[in-house]
This record gives structure tokens, sequence and C-alpha cells, in this order.
């Protein structure tokens, strides 16, 4: 059943990722700066998961310690790094303009997972990639008249893509060596807070929820539900059954999700040529959740 439905879980996941700038524009309206809106992200997170593994299973708990370097690179590396640099880019930039640059990721990945895992580079996986690109393009609004673009903006959003395509590689490397999708979310969460706790405004934070305990604290939870917990575990649940590339290419409908919300909440460009993108990437994603012939069966237990 996991294994038919595993592209959907990947579009879901990029749709909650898409979601992630409005809670991110409302934080900073609050004076929160980037790594400390990320922290709370992520550090609410992890305590969702820890807390639903000592109810669950402990045992999902465990690691081997020759394997920590591991949630290291997912965690500190890549989450808590990639996540403040995708901040910083929606600060800086439209909500879509953001989430496009990290589809630049599924080029870095299809070429990283042929490199370390051998996966196939099938011209499936290249024409779709190329269409949804293609959409993400047209949906960021670049070719709109009056459209305003940060270079710095651009580059730090790059450099987030970049750096998304190396947690899918960190993520497949854990679940090839067995680990449980929860244990490998779990402990990347925790290796990402621990690492921003360093650089986190706790005093500010604390000012605002007491402030508002009740609407910051649901503000709270919702934004590490959304923006990390669910997406992430629907994302590695999905790579026990579909390959690395096919995944990052399906999590193109994070763009779509991003200026549908930006359109709705902050009245940000939805021309003719954002309309044309977001079918560009529906045929994309449409074409790559129906299943490949020529893919391998992935019998690897989530």
């Amino acid at each position: 059943m996991l294994k038919k439905t595993a592209p959907f879980l990947v579009i879901l996941a990029g749709c909650m990722w898409g979601a992630i700038g409005t809670f991110v524009r409302i934080m900073s309206a609050m004076g929160l700066d980037s790594t400390t809106i990320v922290e709370c992200r992520i550090f609410g997170a992890m305590l969702m998961l820890v807390a639903g593994l000592l109810i669950y299973d402990k045992r999902l708990l465990k690691i081997k310690i020759k394997d920590i370097w591991i949630f290291i690179g997912a965690g500190l590396l890549c989450t808590a790094f990639f996540n403040t640099c995708y901040n910083i880019a929606i600060n800086e930039l439209t909500l879509s303009m953001a989430a496009i640059l990290l589809c630049t990721a599924p080029f870095f990945v299809i070429l990283l997972a042929k490199v370390f895992f051998g996966e196939k580079i099938t011209s499936r996986k290249i024409k779709t990639l190329l269409l949804a690109f293609c959409g993400c393009v047209l949906v960021c609004g670049i070719f709109d008249h009056g459209a305003t673009i940060s270079v710095r903006g651009i580059l730090i959003g790059i450099l987030a893509g970049i750096d998304y395509a190396f947690l899918s590689i960190f993520a497949r490397v854990a679940i090839n060596k067995g680990y449980h999708t929860l244990t490998i979310n779990t402990w990347s969460f925790i290796c990402a807070s621990l690492g921003l706790a360093l650089f986190t405004n706790w005093g500010q934070l604390a000012t605002l929820v007491t402030a508002a305990p009740l609407s910051m604290g649901g503000l709270l939870f919702l934004h590490a539900l959304i923006g990390a917990a669910a997406p992430y575990i629907l994302y590695t649940v999905a790579l026990n059954y579909i390959d690395t590339g096919r995944a990052a290419i399906l999590s193109c409908s994070e763009p779509v999700s991003a200026t549908l919300l930006g359109y709705l909440l902050y009245h940000e460009t939805l021309s003719l040529y954002a309309l044309t993108g977001m079918m560009l990437v529906l045929a994309a994603l449409i074409i790559l959740s129906k299943p490949e012939a020529e893919e391998p069966a992935r019998d690897v237990a989530a």
C-alpha cells in the first residue's frame, strides 16, 4: 500500500514545506531572527518525535555510535543550515521565488544519487525534472513586469537547494543501514536543534511566549508540526519505496503551495505565467507519480 502511495506522500510533504514561508513571515514580523525561527521549528519537531517514540517504541531512539556522523550530517550540516538559508531567502524574496530556488535541489540529488547509490538517470527523470523546473521558473514570477530580484536572496536560496540535496543523500544512507524513518528524523532534529541552540535568542522568544502563551504556543506547535515533523516523516517514509531522484522531483509541489499561499495571504503576483507554471509542475508530478517499469522495487522496511 505504502509503495503505491509513496509519490503522493512526497507531494504532500512538499505542500507542507511550502507553508513554511507563512510562519516565517509571521514570526519575523514579531522581531525573531532567522536562526531563532528555525530553532523553534526544529526543536518543536524534535520534542514531538522524542515524546512520540517514548510512548510508541523506545527502541527506535537507539542508534550505533559509529553511525552518529550520518545524523550530524543530516541534522547539523543539512537540516539546520538549509532551513536557516531558506528563512533568509523567504524574507528577501517572494514566497514563490524562495521555494523555486529549492527546486534546483533535484538536479544535485539526481547526480549525487548516481555517484553514491548508482541510481539510474532515466530519460523520464530528466524530462519530468526539466518540465517541473520550467514550471517552477514560471511560477516564481521573474518574467512578470515590475518583479524585483535580490541577488543575495537568490544566492542564499540556491545554497539552500544544494544543502537540501545533501539532506536526501544522508537520509538514503541511514535508510540503507536499516534505520527506521522515525529514528532518522528524530536524531537529525536532535543534532540540528543542539547546534542551533547556541545561536538562538531564547530571551526574546521567552518574552513573546510569556506575553501571549496560548496564541504563541499554538503558532509554535503548528510551525513545528507542519513545517518539520510531518513533512520530514512523510518524505523519509517515501524514500523506502521510491528512489532519491524521483522523490526530489516530486517535492517540486512546494513552490506551487508557496505561490498559492503568497497570493492568498500576501497578495503576491499570480499571473498567467504563474498559472501556466503550476500546470507544468502538476503535469510533471502526475507523470512521475506513476510507476516506472525500469525502477527496481525496494524492500527496505519503513
